[in-house]
Protein backbone atom coordinates (compact mmCIF):
# COMPACT_ATOMS: atom_id res chain seq x y z
CA UNK A 1 0.00 0.00 0.00
CA UNK A 2 1.69 3.40 -0.86
CA UNK A 3 0.32 6.59 0.49
CA UNK A 4 -0.39 9.27 -2.75
CA UNK A 5 -2.35 12.33 -0.29
CA UNK A 6 -2.86 12.74 2.96
CA UNK A 7 -5.53 15.24 4.62
CA UNK A 8 -3.12 17.06 7.47
CA UNK A 9 -5.53 19.41 8.67
CA UNK A 10 -8.36 16.45 9.31
CA UNK A 11 -6.68 15.90 12.34
CA UNK A 12 -7.03 19.56 14.48
CA UNK A 13 -10.11 20.01 12.50
CA UNK A 14 -12.37 17.44 13.24
CA UNK A 15 -13.28 14.08 14.98
CA UNK A 16 -13.43 10.96 12.86
CA UNK A 17 -15.89 8.16 13.95
CA UNK A 18 -15.45 5.64 11.52
CA UNK A 19 -13.76 4.88 8.63
CA UNK A 20 -14.76 3.34 4.78
CA UNK A 21 -12.77 2.63 1.91
CA UNK A 22 -14.11 2.87 -1.35
CA UNK A 23 -12.82 2.89 -5.06
CA UNK A 24 -12.67 6.26 -7.52
CA UNK A 25 -13.93 6.08 -11.15
CA UNK A 26 -11.43 8.04 -13.09
CA UNK A 27 -10.92 9.06 -16.25
CA UNK A 28 -7.68 8.87 -19.01
CA UNK A 29 -4.51 9.84 -17.59
CA UNK A 30 -6.15 10.67 -13.72
CA UNK A 31 -4.30 7.48 -12.33
CA UNK A 32 -1.30 8.48 -13.63
CA UNK A 33 -1.22 12.25 -11.94
CA UNK A 34 -2.44 10.25 -9.04
CA UNK A 35 0.79 7.85 -8.85
CA UNK A 36 2.65 10.99 -9.21
CA UNK A 37 1.32 12.20 -6.20
CA UNK A 38 -0.39 15.35 -8.35
CA UNK A 39 -3.73 15.47 -6.17
CA UNK A 40 -5.16 17.36 -3.31
CA UNK A 41 -7.74 16.55 -1.23
CA UNK A 42 -7.51 18.92 1.58
CA UNK A 43 -11.00 21.05 0.50
CA UNK A 44 -12.51 17.87 -0.73
CA UNK A 45 -15.26 16.05 0.56
CA UNK A 46 -18.29 13.23 0.29
CA UNK A 47 -21.36 13.15 -0.78
CA UNK A 48 -24.86 11.17 -0.77
CA UNK A 49 -26.38 11.64 -4.46
CA UNK A 50 -29.88 10.01 -5.39
CA UNK A 51 -28.23 8.39 -9.05
CA UNK A 52 -30.53 6.70 -12.01
CA UNK A 53 -32.98 4.49 -10.67
CA UNK A 54 -33.34 6.35 -7.33
CA UNK A 55 -30.49 4.69 -6.05
CA UNK A 56 -27.52 6.69 -3.58
CA UNK A 57 -24.47 7.30 -4.79
CA UNK A 58 -21.13 8.40 -3.72
CA UNK A 59 -19.26 11.04 -4.77
CA UNK A 60 -15.88 12.58 -4.34
CA UNK A 61 -16.23 16.87 -5.03
CA UNK A 62 -13.82 19.36 -4.60
CA UNK A 63 -10.43 16.87 -5.11
CA UNK A 64 -7.99 18.34 -7.33
CA UNK A 65 -5.97 15.84 -9.34
CA UNK A 66 -3.94 17.84 -11.48
CA UNK A 67 -3.22 17.34 -15.42
CA UNK A 68 -0.48 14.27 -16.39
CA UNK A 69 2.03 16.59 -18.57
CA UNK A 70 2.34 14.23 -21.35
CA UNK A 71 -1.81 13.15 -21.81
CA UNK A 72 -3.73 14.25 -24.68
CA UNK A 73 -7.15 14.54 -22.76
CA UNK A 74 -7.18 18.26 -22.67
CA UNK A 75 -10.17 19.23 -21.48
CA UNK A 76 -10.63 17.18 -18.43
CA UNK A 77 -11.69 18.94 -15.67
CA UNK A 78 -9.11 18.44 -12.69
CA UNK A 79 -11.97 19.37 -10.44
CA UNK A 80 -14.90 17.42 -11.31
CA UNK A 81 -16.67 15.23 -9.43
CA UNK A 82 -16.25 11.88 -9.39
CA UNK A 83 -18.06 8.99 -8.51
CA UNK A 84 -16.67 6.44 -5.19
CA UNK A 85 -17.15 2.74 -5.63
CA UNK A 86 -18.15 1.47 -2.20
CA UNK A 87 -20.78 -2.10 -1.45
CA UNK A 88 -24.39 -1.30 -1.32
CA UNK A 89 -24.79 -2.40 2.22
CA UNK A 90 -22.14 0.00 3.87
CA UNK A 91 -23.68 2.72 1.91
CA UNK A 92 -26.83 1.56 3.59
CA UNK A 93 -25.34 1.97 6.54
CA UNK A 94 -23.53 5.06 5.99
CA UNK A 95 -27.04 6.23 5.07
CA UNK A 96 -28.42 6.94 8.37
CA UNK A 97 -24.54 8.16 10.01
CA UNK A 98 -24.67 11.08 7.91
CA UNK A 99 -28.71 12.04 8.66
CA UNK A 100 -27.07 12.12 12.15
CA UNK A 101 -24.90 15.72 11.25
CA UNK A 102 -21.64 14.08 10.83
CA UNK A 103 -19.74 14.37 7.24
CA UNK A 104 -17.79 12.16 4.91
CA UNK A 105 -13.92 13.21 4.42
CA UNK A 106 -11.46 11.73 2.77
CA UNK A 107 -8.42 11.25 5.01
CA UNK A 108 -6.40 9.72 2.55
CA UNK A 109 -5.80 8.64 -0.99
CA UNK A 110 -3.83 5.62 -1.58
CA UNK A 111 -2.73 2.70 -3.98
CA UNK A 112 -3.53 -0.72 -3.35
CA UNK A 113 -3.04 -3.85 -5.54
CA UNK A 114 -2.57 -1.25 -8.40
CA UNK A 115 -6.28 0.55 -7.86
CA UNK A 116 -6.53 3.84 -6.26
CA UNK A 117 -8.60 4.06 -3.27
CA UNK A 118 -9.78 6.57 -0.76
CA UNK A 119 -10.13 6.34 3.00
CA UNK A 120 -13.23 8.24 4.11
CA UNK A 121 -14.05 9.37 7.67
CA UNK A 122 -17.04 10.17 9.16
CA UNK A 123 -16.09 13.62 10.99
CA UNK A 124 -17.54 15.82 13.42
CA UNK A 125 -16.61 19.51 13.35
CA UNK A 126 -14.94 20.45 16.77
CA UNK A 127 -15.02 24.04 18.64
CA UNK A 128 -12.55 26.56 18.82
CA UNK A 129 -12.37 25.40 22.37
CA UNK A 130 -11.93 22.15 21.85
CA UNK A 131 -9.39 23.08 19.45
CA UNK A 132 -6.91 24.32 22.00
CA UNK A 133 -7.91 22.03 24.49
CA UNK A 134 -6.06 19.16 21.31
CA UNK A 135 -3.28 21.36 21.09
CA UNK A 136 -2.71 21.92 24.92
CA UNK A 137 -2.87 18.06 25.45
CA UNK A 138 -0.42 17.53 22.46
CA UNK A 139 2.38 19.94 23.26
CA UNK A 140 2.13 19.02 27.29
CA UNK A 141 2.96 15.19 26.00
CA UNK A 142 6.05 16.14 23.77
CA UNK A 143 7.69 18.47 26.72
CA UNK A 144 6.97 14.83 28.84
CA UNK A 145 9.01 13.09 26.46
CA UNK A 146 11.74 15.56 26.13
CA UNK A 147 11.49 15.36 29.84
CA UNK A 148 12.10 11.58 30.14
CA UNK A 149 14.36 10.88 27.40
CA UNK A 150 16.93 14.18 29.42
CA UNK A 151 16.52 11.75 32.32
CA UNK A 152 17.31 8.48 30.61
CA UNK A 153 20.40 10.34 28.82
CA UNK A 154 21.47 11.60 32.63
CA UNK A 155 20.92 8.25 34.37
CA UNK A 156 22.94 6.79 31.72
CA UNK A 157 25.92 8.93 31.51
CA UNK A 158 26.54 9.02 35.47
CA UNK A 159 29.10 5.94 36.19
CA UNK A 160 27.78 5.56 39.91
Amino acid sequence: MKIVALNKKLRLACRLSDKLEAGIVLKGSEIKSIRAKKININDAYAKLLMGPKKKPELWLINAHISRYPNSTDRNLDPERSRKLLVKSRELKSLIGKLQAGKSLIPTRVYLKNNLCKVELGLAVGLKKYDKREKIKKRESLTRLQKLTRQKLKAKSSNPY
